[in-house]
């Protein structure tokens, strides 16, 4: 992640650069994520996973603590505690594994995905394999993982070929980001103020608007394409007072 064409993809130069960053200019050997019920549940695992890890000579050099994930109650309002730092509602688009019990249980046909979109070793949207992380055959002694592939050369034996390591496994991303939350709001205002006069009704040119087109989704989370002028929420309000004035109710 820290090479000079990943850096100009995701914007690590200037003060974003890598050398300024508190941890990933060299890659982990390992990463765990630490679950638990209670806060006491949660410190004992961590405890005792570090003393394992410090027995084996491996230091923890970074932590980054998760929010608690919230029960809710019957009543409560199911996107109170699914928004990221900025406002938007989060966790709206969820894909669904094609072949998997909740893939058979109805899902929407937009939501479903072939499993090698996900899972190593299966075929994609595309119907394409992609490929995986693989082991020389010498560091597979006991021959326990699958072979990538098989061999119809005689000058090479099928025992020799490259083993799969990625099997049934995927990929986790891990990058921690930092949010200036006012900044972004403030850049989003000046951007609606300059762009206000140009485009005229039924656009509403706010910095919602702005905020919106640059996150690809509105804050309450309903879809751009849907909804391209306003939010669903803005739209209910607005449909809500034409419907008080109409009936003549009062506030």
């Amino acid at each position: 992640m820290t090479s000079a064409a990943r850096a100009r993809i995701l914007g690590d130069f200037g003060e974003n650069g890598s050398e300024h960053w508190r941890w990933g200019r060299t890659a982990p050997d390992a990463v765990l994520l630490v679950y638990g019920e209670t806060p006491g549940d949660l410190a004992a695992l961590e405890s005792s996973l570090s003393q394992s890890a410090a027995n084996l000579g491996m230091a923890a050099f970074h932590r980054i603590p998760l929010r608690p994930v919230s029960t809710l109650k019957k009543d409560d309002d199911p996107q109170k505690d699914k928004r990221e730092p900025s406002g938007f509602v989060d966790g709206i688009s969820q894909p669904v594994i094609r072949g998997t019990y909740k893939g058979l249980r109805n899902a929407d046909p937009i939501h479903l995905v072939e499993p090698g979109e996900f899972i190593l070793g299966y075929p994609d949207n595309r119907r394409n394999i992609p490929p995986g992380p693989t082991l020389a055959a010498t560091l597979d002694p006991a021959n326990k993982l699958p072979l990538v592939s098989g061999s119809l050369d005689f000058s090479r034996t099928v025992v020799e070929n490259q083993r799969d390591i990625g099997f049934n496994g995927s990929f986790l991303v891990i990058r921690e980001l930092e949010q200036d939350v006012a900044k972004f709001w403030d850049y989003c205002g000046r951007e609606a103020a300059h762009l206000a006069s140009r485009l005229p009704q039924p656009y509403v040119i706010n910095k919602e608007f702005i905020a919106a087109k640059l996150i690809g989704r509105w804050t309450d989370g309903s879809s751009l394409m849907r909804h391209p002028y306003e939010s669903q929420t803005a739209a209910k309000e607005r449909a809500l007072k034409r419907s008080h004035a109409s009936f003549g109710v009062d506030g």
